[in-house]
């Protein structure tokens, strides 16, 4: 006998099953793929090696049956049992039956348990969805941000795991997993090429990606790996690991690495006399300088290797020679050069960080998009006059439809490349928006699962077409599924028939479709008109900043981020950006003022 979860007399409680129950029908979760380390689990729950599955099985049964403790409790053992047999399919059945039945403050125990299976299955996003919930119900469990920490770094969000890590550090005395992936992650920040590590699509996440080289360029890659690993370690032996830090520039990403050592050396015999950490100037030592350590590819002549018959190299000498250049900017004291010293300049007079603090400060990954969403409560409007969010839904899901065919206006963009040319956008979706749609009447009622805000929007846009914000909302929807020419089509249609004051809300959500879609121009002439339409919306002005920034116009966009702060200056991603961006400009171009 093995505990048997599908029992129906259980209460039921909605507020979370959402997050699960798209997992029951997932086909990458049907293979049967044992878990050790969940067998290690709960033969140490038991204290006794010998007793075989079966036994331990047949006890979850009769505990379940005839329970003597939280039957809650039951099922979270049961569904551990299942992951280490590999039966995903009853793990999640008792897993999602654990978290309907724990009370409220403990729904964080089934939720982490499921988020493991996941990470198991290699299902990283699906977990670390399931993880910032239980850390929503419990920020004090730090196996919760080890575990969330483990499923970002599978996802290459190096940010986003050293944070988890370090958090997790912090609840615990001791955390062997912590210290081991800290080491791998300064592995990631100093050789970011070696693990694939490219740019963020969404709030710091790093994706892998292709670069569509042939076979002689990755021999040529794994080549120039062993040519770099060689030269950085001989330059340890100068300047330990145990103390790095500064910031590494590789491939056009800035990474902050921790407590650079900086060594000075004796006159005569060259030992080490002293050490420092950071910005190691005192009274005395006033002067500073960047130095520099690059590291470069220099092309052999073509004759020196055969190419594989039928492969092409198209990338140029100077392409390939700038894929690998990278450089290690650390601070360290000189002697400084005969004649008077140049007075120290006033950054803070100036409003900009000095270099220093710049080393200091936690940059932006400004190549990160972050996407905006302007409410249209924002025009005092209320949502639940539009959407009924009260009725049960007793009808099959449905997806809100806008009219794809509605004629061209001088309303609907169709100039614009990214509008007539959206059935073959390269749009990568903004699941970051799921949060904002799914407590679209979170005031009133309580939070519903994306099938079922998709399913109430359908109902009544299917009766009223003509309705700008139902369009809007449908296209909030598509915007957080990813389909992008679906989205268009509704912004289509909410600005053919939105007054000209509201029509700020559909360009905002077609501003940031464009920009995630890297038509960058388009995007700027959208947030231009939703900036000119509704200037007094500090949204609308830090998506244009943000389209900027992609376009790497940084002093565009530190005027954007300036006019939001003037509107809101409390607004905290725009004051981070503006620092990241000062620093930028000053420390990547050598320029010591604004």
């Amino acid at each position: 006998q093995t505990p048997d979860c599908s029992i129906t007399d259980f209460r039921k409680s909605h507020t979370l099953s959402y997050l699960v129950k798209e997992l029951e029908v997932r086909m990458d979760l049907k293979a049967k793929i044992p878990d050790d380390h969940a067998r290690k689990i709960l033969l140490s729950r038991i204290k006794n090696y010998t007793i075989p599955e079966e036994e331990i099985g047949s006890f979850l049964f009769h505990a379940i049956n005839k329970p003597n403790a939280p039957v809650w409790l039951i099922l979270n053992e049961a569904g551990l049992y299942w992951r280490a047999v590999g039966n995903s399919t009853f793990a999640i059945a008792c897993l999602q039956r654990a978290l309907n039945l724990a009370p409220v403050q403990y729904q964080d125990i089934p939720l982490v348990n499921l988020a493991n299976l996941l990470i198991h299955y290699g299902l990283h996003l699906d977990a670390t969805k399931l993880l910032l919930q239980a850390l929503a119900v419990n920020s004090s469990e730090p196996l919760t941000f080890l575990s969330l920490g483990n499923a970002y770094l599978a996802l290459k969000n190096v940010s986003g795991a050293l944070e988890a890590f370090r958090q997790a550090l912090k609840l615990t005395t001791r955390c062997p997993e912590c210290e081991s992936s800290l080491k791998l992650i300064r592995c990631m920040q100093f050789y970011p090429f070696l693990y694939n590590i490219t740019s963020s699509v969404c709030s710091g996440t790093v994706v892998e990606e292709s670069n569509g080289s042939d076979e002689v360029e990755k021999s040529e890659e794994t080549k120039m790996s062993e040519e770099i690993l060689a030269l950085v370690d001989e330059f340890q032996q100068a300047w330990p690991l145990e103390g790095l830090g500064g910031t590494l520039e590789m491939k056009g990403r800035r990474l902050d690495l921790q407590g650079i050592r900086v060594l000075k050396k004796g006159p005569q015999d060259g030992v080490a006399k002293s050490s420092c950490y950071g910005d190691c100037r005192s009274e005395d030592d006033e002067a500073t300088e960047w130095i520099t350590f690059q590291v470069k590819r220099v092309k052999k002549p073509k004759g020196d290797h055969k190419k594989p018959p039928g492969k092409k190299v198209e990338a140029s000498q100077a392409e390939n020679g700038q894929r690998y250049q990278a450089n290690l900017e650390i601070t360290g004291p000189k002697v400084a050069s005969p004649g008077p010293q140049e007075k120290k300049r006033d950054y803070q007079s100036m409003g900009w960080p000095s270099p220093d603090e710049c080393l200091k400060l936690r940059w932006v990954e400004l190549t990160a998009i972050v996407s905006t969403w302007l409410a249209v409560s924002s025009k005092n409007i209320d949502i639940t006059e539009h959407i009924d969010f009260a009725t049960p839904i007793q009808q099959p899901a449905m997806e809100p439809l806008c009219n794809g065919n509605l004629p061209t206006s001088m309303h609907t963009l169709d100039h614009l490349h990214g509008v007539s040319n959206r059935a073959s956008l390269h749009y990568t979706g903004e699941s970051q928006l799921t949060e904002v749609l799914q407590n679209l009447g979170k005031d009133q009622y309580p939070q519903q699962s994306l099938e079922q805000i998709g399913t109430r929007i359908a109902k009544v846009l299917e009766k009223n077409q003509t309705s700008w914000v139902l369009s809007s909302m449908a296209a909030l929807y598509w915007r957080v599924k990813g389909q992008g020419k679906k989205a268009i089509d509704c912004l289509r249609q909410a600005l053919h028939y939105a007054p000209h004051q509201m029509k700020d809300v559909p360009l905002i959500s077609l501003a940031n479709i464009l920009h995630n879609a890297k038509l960058w121009n388009d995007a700027v002439v959208v947030a231009t008109m939703a900036v000119e339409i509704a200037p007094h919306f500090a949204v609308n002005h830090f998506t244009l900043g943000n389209v900027y920034v992609a376009m790497e116009e940084f002093e565009k966009a530190l005027v954007w981020y300036e006019s939001t702060l003037k509107l809101q200056p409390e607004f905290v991603p725009a004051k981070n950006r503006i620092q990241t961006i000062q620093c930028h400009l000053m420390l990547k171009k050598g320029r010591r003022s604004p």
